[in-house]
């Protein structure tokens, strides 16, 4: 086993752009991964481009969507490229620009079907009232007092859900409020009758009695905040409509996408941009709410600068986020992560957003780098991670092995000798030889008678004789011997062995992983998929099709607004002036006769008003009863 290695604190896995579109567009349609997709950074780090890129592969899908883009720069962008779909997805998408000086498309938050067969009357009012209260907080938080709680400005709340419960009984538009607003208004008497109890109709009667102070302070706080909006010429033309405008369930049910730019050019002032952001998400979601089960079909909401939401339809997306698989709504989100969310990250809206989006998307953070970094941490955590190894050198045997082993045996004599004999004999002698020749027994007379011979030898000799040998005599001898035998000898290997682990810490790899969502480059982010895996990707960069040609370009978004204008909703804004004028004068005449006629028997306000708009029925009763109102 191999030893172990050190290892990082935190190491992510990087996705080519291939497998991180694969992975985003199974997303799109898997309505088993959450709420949808979280997507957050700081300014500049990529969530506009990533935005841009993912609604253009949702429309290539055909998957309808709703992109509520409040700065407007990316709503245009994704509508120029929106110009490379075929004419069959094209033409099914709107975009509708709020801030146009010449083409308004306007909305009614109020805006109900009294004629709605299927509904009991019960049921109407029920729903009419949640739709009231809807709109009371969007109002409420567009002037910057979207507190929860009946205990948060209790007298301002309660003004302003009653005169929007009485606009809505009548079928009148949120910048008709004007006229109930104003105690001293021509028709303000006959509008009280519409009062949806004794006690508050009382109430709105004894107004223009009060003296200027007593006014002020029971009304002064709830008039001025709505009439600081609606007396904004947009807002007025914007709300004014009572038909013809944006029908979000004509929009959902046929799949119609729509892009809207909310950029507040020089004709939107701020609370009238955040109320327009608010009614537009209202309506849509009011929609998605009370669609039949049997109706429902996929849909892609993407939300840019999700603060701009949190209070007026943060209860409303909470509740679709947690109950995402009944309605089969996908969100995309996109915020500066805590950044103006109050309590930035311990805010709860936030923190519900981020648990029910399965799939999160983070880019370069700063402030609150360290609560996304601990995201990240947990979701890469797998085991322990090793920070420093200790190791020991060891010898073990791991088995024997049959080996043959050669004996061999050399062995080498050398002799060397060397005789030399050397000698001399030298010999030298005298010798003298004397012989007689007597008888011994008759020879003295025989020697007297036979001559006497004496002889004398002498002999000298000498001799020398030298004598010289040499003898040498070399031997060599050489001897090899080669012995083969088989045997067993152990196999011993040395290893290093591990004797000591120290771990990397939880706070080093949260520090780690905050470190790397800090130094991530514009465009890299970490994907996160509970349950799945966190990688670091390079997010696909959403090219402008047409930049190289801008005159082309041009002249084709030109040629697709003109289509666009056509649509009913669309009107010039001396249209939607010169309508509500009429209806104004109208609406004036019939309550002026209204008012001379307490004998009626019925009595239509809206006899000039379209089809489509309800009409107001007051029936009389008893001199001494309360006229009966209804629609």
């Amino acid at each position: 086993m191999a030893a172990s290695r050190p290892q990082k604190p935190i190491d992510l896995a990087r996705l080519s752009q291939q497998q991180f579109r694969r992975i985003i567009r199974s997303v799109l349609t898997d309505t088993n991964l959450g709420a949808g997709v979280d997507v957050s950074g700081v300014s500049g780090s990529g969530k506009s481009n990533f935005s841009e890129w993912a609604i253009h592969e949702a429309a290539e899908m055909g998957i309808p969507f709703i992109h509520i883009d409040p700065h407007g720069t990316s709503a245009r962008k994704v509508w120029k490229m929106c110009l490379t779909l075929p004419p069959r997805l094209r033409q099914n998408i709107v975009y509708w620009r709020v801030a146009d000086p010449h083409h308004l498309a306007a909305i009614n938050p109020l805006w109900h079907d009294p004629f709605e067969d299927q509904l009991s009357n019960y049921e109407r009012l029920a729903r009419g009232r949640i739709q009231v209260e809807l709109t009371a907080n969007i109002i409420l938080s567009a002037v910057g007092e979207g507190g929860s709680g009946f205990a948060h400005r209790p007298v301002m709340r309660k003004w302003i859900t009653r005169w929007l419960w009485m606009l809505w009984n009548a079928g009148l538009t949120l910048a008709d409020a004007l006229m109930l607003i104003d105690p001293h208004h021509p028709v303000y008497q006959q509008l009280v009758q519409l009062a949806p109890d004794a006690m508050s109709r009382q109430q709105l009667e004894a107004l223009p009695g009060l003296r200027v102070s007593e006014l002020e302070a029971e009304v002064g706080s709830a008039r001025n905040r709505i009439a600081n909006i609606l007396e904004h010429p947009a807002a007025e033309l914007l709300l004014s409509r009572r038909h013809q405008t944006m029908d979000f369930q004509q929009i959902y049910q046929r799949g119609t996408s729509l892009i809207i730019d909310l950029d507040r050019g020089e004709i939107l002032s701020e609370e009238v941009q955040r109320l327009i952001c608010n009614v537009i998400l209202n309506q849509f979601l009011a929609v998605v709410l009370s669609t039949p089960e049997a109706k429902r079909r996929r849909w892609l909401t993407i939300i840019d600068e999700l603060p701009v939401f949190n209070e007026s339809c943060g209860p409303l997306l909470e509740r679709l986020c947690t109950e995402i698989r009944k309605y089969k709504n996908s969100f995309v989100f996109l915020h500066q992560g805590g950044a103006r969310f109050p309590g930035r990250t311990e805010n709860e809206f936030l923190q519900t957003i981020i648990d029910m989006c399965r799939v999160k998307i983070l880019f370069r953070h700063n402030v609150d780098v360290e609560f996304f970094g601990k995201l990240v941490a947990l979701a890469a955590h797998g085991e322990a991670r090793i920070k420093h190894v200790q190791t020991t050198p060891q010898q073990f045997t791991v088995g024997h092995e049959v080996v043959e082993l050669m004996d061999r045996g050399e062995g080498t004599s050398e002799m060397s000798g060397q005789t030399v004999t050397d000698g001399t004999t030298h010999q030298s002698g005298n010798s003298t030889s004397v012989t007689d020749s007597l008888a011994n027994a008759v020879s003295e007379a025989d020697r007297q008678t036979q001559t006497r011979s004496k002889g004398e030898t002498t002999g000298r000799s000498s001799s020398l004789s030298k004598s010289q040998a040499h003898a040498r005599q070399n031997t060599s001898t050489r001897t090899t011997n080669l012995t083969f035998k088989q045997t067993l000898i152990p196999q011993i290997v040395t290893r290093n062995v591990v004797t000591s682990l120290q771990f990397h810490t939880k706070e080093e790899i949260e520090w780690a992983a905050a470190a790397k969502l800090k130094n991530l480059n514009t465009g890299e982010a970490v994907l996160m998929i509970d349950g799945k895996g966190v990688w670091e990707v390079l997010t696909p960069k959403a090219n402008d099709p047409y930049a190289h040609a801008p005159k082309f370009a041009a002249r084709k978004l030109i040629e697709w607004r003109q289509q666009l204008v056509q649509r009913p909703e669309f009107a010039s804004p001396e249209q939607i002036l010169t309508e509500r004028q009429r209806f104004l004068e109208q609406l004036t005449a019939e309550l002026g006769q209204l008012s001379q006629r307490p004998d009626a028997k019925r009595i239509s306000l809206s006899e000039s008003i379209p089809q489509s708009a309800p009409p107001l029925l007051i029936h009389p009763t008893d001199d001494d009863a309360d006229p009966r109102v209804t629609l």
